[in-house]
């Protein structure tokens, strides 16, 4: 078990800043455990960013089974392009796949 699957089944929310910094937040009872987690912040912070992004990295485990946070919104970052050839970004999870006409389309 990596130590951010750790962390996150004692219930420690980890995190990236918008900085792309490794924040830890537990019980003070588990701080050996996020010393741990800021030890190893270069993995800590790739795991995280992939995550982000909706990318799975090789030897990790699937989206699906990670130990998320309750409670938190996860961004699906996909980039639609409508019928008059504009692309635009997204990063709302319900709509990732789905073809959606752009503003200008929109207000004509």
């Amino acid at each position: 078990m990596t130590p951010l699957a750790r962390a996150r089944a004692a219930g420690v929310q980890v995190m990236l800043d918008p900085d792309d910094r490794v924040v830890v937040r537990g019980p003070r009872r588990l701080a050996a455990l996020l010393d741990e987690m800021l030890l190893c912040a270069d993995e800590v912070r790739t795991v995280l960013r992939a995550e982000r992004e909706g990318v799975l990295l090789a030897g990790t485990p699937a989206a699906s089974s990670l130990n998320r946070t309750t409670g938190s919104l996860r961004l699906v970052r996909h980039a639609h392009r409508c019928r008059c050839g504009r692309e635009f970004k997204c990063t709302a999870p319900s709509c990732a796949g789905r073809a959606i006409p752009c503003v200008v389309c929109r207000l004509r």
